[in-house]
């Protein structure tokens, strides 16, 4: 049996035909890592992030080439915070990568400049440790917008214009804290 996450990439095979072929596994060098749950092109490399009992970590393709099978590890143990098990979302804005993550303490949000380097833009679930992961991450008309899952109260989206200011636009859970989890 296989151990850990296994990722694959399409490449077009002889006669023009689409094949998949293993990209990294088991497990991204680690077999710890039981899923790569988000990803993103940023600064001509593949970035993914993986879910990891241990703290999430982040990889990215070498040399530049986002379709390629070398990868490095850029960041290991949940950003200093084992907590930060599942790096759950993944978006580039404002040329910087943010990566939102799952920590039952709240969620937290970082981000980097060049890919390597990361600071905390939001830790504690956006002042509210209820709202466990930033599930998605999405860049819409010159802001970036993070949806959040909250067992409590139900699900928010936050939105910045600048990456380091939030504002609440959506909570409760669209009117009903039934809506616990966010997924788009």
């Amino acid at each position: 049996p296989v151990s850990g996450t296994e990722t694959f990439k399409a490449e077009w095979g002889p006669g023009g035909n689409l094949e998949w072929a293993l990209a990294f596994g088991p497990g991204i060098y680690d077999p710890l890592n039981v899923s790569a749950p988000s990803g993103a092109v940023f600064d001509g490399h593949l970035y993914l992030g993986t879910d990891n009992f241990s703290g999430c970590e982040i990889w990215r393709t070498t040399g530049g080439a986002p379709g390629g099978t070398s990868w490095t590890q850029v960041h290991l143990n949940g950003f200093g915070d084992p907590q930060n098990q599942i790096a759950e979302a993944m978006t580039v804005f404002h040329d910087e990568l943010y990566v939102g993550t799952l920590n039952s303490n709240g969620a937290e949000l970082w981000k980097s400049t060049d890919g390597i380097v990361w600071f905390p833009v939001m830790t504690g679930g956006f002042g509210s440790a209820p709202n466990r992961a930033v599930t998605d991450l999405a860049v819409y008309a010159g802001a970036l917008y993070a949806g959040t899952s909250n067992p409590v109260t139900g699900v928010q989206i936050w939105r910045s214009i600048d990456g380091s200011v939030w504002d609440l636009v959506v909570g409760d859970g669209f009117g009903d804290p039934g809506n616990t989890v966010f997924n788009a």
